[in-house]
């Protein structure tokens, strides 16, 4: 499969992270520089770590805000299935975060945003630090859930957080159960975990 024009060797970003953070939660101005804005705009917001890629790869997904695809480009790496849209996507680059061009793509990214949720609501629905206080997040569950999903990955901070909105925390309670958490490393002041919920019966 086609996997981008942007090169990763491994995890670059744990390793980068870990350099730079030889103790948890390090902060995140060094040496002068914003450190955390570089690597998000560099990979994504969140630090994928082995435990979480072995198991989203195990799952048949749909990421919808996959931004760079740095994610999916890791899942397809140990043998994951997965497809990845962003509604920021123009002649296979996208727009991330602060970036003022349009930037390459470590796996191919389709143009789309909620709507995905529903051309593909067999697999499992995948949001990776839906952005804060706005309708995304609720809009892509909710859609996907109508057209019949019954499986997601949140990666993001909890109600409250700085990640999705109140109405997207509520959906999750009220219609799906809490099946698995996994940690992943964080930047200091992010509590960011991955989360698997399963549709109620």
């Amino acid at each position: 499969m086609n996997t981008g024009k942007a090169s990763s060797k491994s995890n670059s970003y744990l390793e980068e992270f870990l350099t730079l953070n030889p103790m948890p939660h390090y902060y995140t101005l060094h040496l002068g520089r914003d450190i955390r804005t570089e690597l998000v705009q560099k990979y994504s917001w969140a630090i994928p770590n082995n435990e979480a890629i072995q198991f989203l790869a195990k799952l048949f997904l749909v990421e919808i805000g996959a931004g760079r695809g740095y994610w999916a480009h890791l899942i397809n790496e140990v043998g994951g299935d997965i497809v990845a849209y962003d509604k920021y996507v123009k002649k296979g680059k996208v727009k991330v975060f602060q970036a003022l061009d349009w930037v390459e793509t470590y796996y191919p990214i389709a143009k789309g945003s909620y709507e995905a949720g529903e051309l593909h609501s067999d697999r499992t629905l995948f949001l990776c630090w839906p952005p804060y206080n706005t309708s995304m997040a609720y809009d892509c569950l909710n859609t996907y859930l109508k057209s019949g999903g019954k499986q997601i990955v949140y990666i993001g901070e909890g109600d409250g957080g700085c990640t999705a909105d109140d109405d997207f925390h509520n959906l999750l309670l009220d219609q799906m159960t809490l099946e698995k958490e996994i940690k992943i490393p964080q930047w200091r002041g992010v509590w960011d975990t991955l989360e698997f919920w399963v549709k109620k019966c």
